[in-house]
């Protein structure tokens, strides 16, 4: 929110880009006399000044997913085997079905988990 307001005061109030975060501060105490956050914008009241109606949203703290491709990629991206497929849905479903009997608590001996591992 800073950054937005040191923004709009910099070409009107003459602020110096180079000078610095304290220069800034001062600039800013010298010339605003209070700033209000709303959910689309910032009221910003000047001591000699009408006000200023600067719009602005929050940042979002979500980051973006995307999927990344490889740069030089020969012929196009092929989907996964038929078999290569089975068998990691396969392993994923077992996965599961281990976690959520360790979740429950189940009790299993080694002898137990190696006759249904196979």
């Amino acid at each position: 929110m800073e950054a937005v307001v040191l923004k709009t005061l910099q070409p009107l109030m003459g602020l110096d880009r180079t000078a610095g975060i304290a220069s800034d501060r001062r600039g800013i105490d010298e010339f605003v006399e209070k700033a209000v956050i709303a959910q689309s914008a910032i009221t910003i009241a000047l001591f000699d000044r009408a006000s200023i109606l600067v719009p602005w949203s929050p940042s979002t703290f979500r980051r973006k997913r995307e999927l990344i491709e490889p740069q030089r990629v020969q012929g196009g991206i092929r989907p996964i085997r038929a078999e290569a497929r089975r068998k990691l849905v396969s392993a994923i479903a077992k996965s599961r079905h281990w976690l959520a009997e360790l979740i429950a608590g189940g009790r299993r001996t080694r002898t137990r988990s190696r006759l249904r591992k196979g």
